[in-house]
């Protein structure tokens, strides 16, 4: 039996309780797919921020590479050409 016949049928058993069924049912089906492209729209945003973090946390790990690099050469007195005339480098 299609789900329209199926309508029908209620309506011819159930009367006024058949039609609020089906007008619930109605409400519901808009209601679950409502809910379902929200849940899709913010898994996407969810998927778009965790790249985002990743480039960030990348971007912090070259930005920490860096800073250590320079300090290993001011401590060394490598990093300013006017400290390594001084120090006799």
């Amino acid at each position: 039996m299609s789900e329209t016949g199926f309508f029908v049928e209620i309506l011819k058993q159930a009367g006024v309780a058949g039609i609020v069924f089906v007008i619930w049912y109605a409400y519901h089906k808009s209601q679950v797919k409502l809910f379902s492209g929200i849940i899709e729209a913010q898994q996407e945003r969810e998927r778009h921020n965790f790249e985002m973090l990743q480039k960030f946390i990348d971007t912090l790990e070259y930005h920490g590479a860096c800073l250590a690099r320079m300090e290993t050469k001011i401590d060394q007195n490598q990093f300013c050409p006017v400290a390594r005339k001084e120090s006799g480098k």
